[in-house]
């Protein structure tokens, strides 16, 4: 729960950053194909009203639909394809539709506090994704496609139904955060082993009881959270003799 209220800042921080002018040259990176860099997003406009943003689509980057009280993901959005950040955090969203795939460009995505309970297809084809928050939702399966993803970077998706992580997310080398406490694992998932570049692991509230040696190849470690997992203290004095440089939570 500790790692869920930081994500839940993190991604404030990020959206709440940014400042109500447009990049003068913004529409030229839209034309080029560009992506926009983080200092070049956080100067853009957030748009909270998708009606308001619809006036003018090739100029939103980044839109805000927390707490609206949406049910379902107003198509029009899927039109804008210069979208970067897209926030739809805390609403009763049940379904993500297949044209989510349309926002090639998206490198940040808010879906954390819905109640979605399957992912179509096409929400692995956004691979231009950085972060990526699906905290507290009825998620229990994720899709091999998720190794499309090689750019991502955060992955947040704490308190859903997970029970096991698919080994091609291993494939993802950038990812340094991953939060996976509250689901229902009781086995250490061993895709997350193959992280070489991990700094932040949080894993609470699981049933995991045994920690792999293979840990260890987890060099560059910094946080290693498990509290509420029923770890023998043998167990963790073994994960805490593998890895002395990192701060491991119990």
């Amino acid at each position: 729960m500790k790692k869920f209220t930081l994500a839940v800042f993190l991604t404030v921080l990020i959206f709440s950053s940014c400042s109500g002018a447009n990049t003068p040259n913004g529409k030229d990176v839209f034309q080029s194909g560009v992506l926009l860099s983080a200092d070049q997003l956080k100067s853009e406009r957030i748009y909270t009203d998708w009606r308001e943003a619809m006036k003018n689509p090739e100029q939103v980057y980044a839109l805000d639909l927390t707490k609206q009280n949406l049910n379902a993901i107003p198509l029009q959005i899927f039109s804008l394809k210069n979208l970067q950040s897209l926030n739809l955090s805390e609403n009763q969203i049940l379904e993500i539709p297949a044209e989510i795939g349309n926002l090639k460009n998206l490198q940040v995505l808010n879906l954390q506090i819905n109640n979605i309970s399957q992912l179509p297809d096409q929400f692995w084809m956004l691979t231009n994704l950085l972060t990526l928050n699906l905290v507290s939702n009825k998620i229990s399966v994720i899709s091999v496609n998720i190794g499309n993803l090689k750019k991502l970077e955060k992955f947040y998706i704490s308190l859903n139904q997970l029970q096991t992580l698919p080994q091609q997310l291993g494939a993802l080398q950038n990812i340094h955060d991953i939060t996976i406490s509250s689901n229902k694992f009781d086995m250490f998932p061993s895709a997350l082993l193959q992280l070489v570049n991990l700094q932040e692991l949080w894993i609470e509230n699981n049933q995991i009881s045994v920690i792999p040696a293979e840990i260890a190849n987890l060099k560059v470690l910094k946080i290693l959270s498990l509290y509420s997992n029923p770890l023998s203290q043998e167990e963790i004095q073994k994960v805490k003799t593998i890895l002395p440089d990192t701060d491991i939570q119990f």
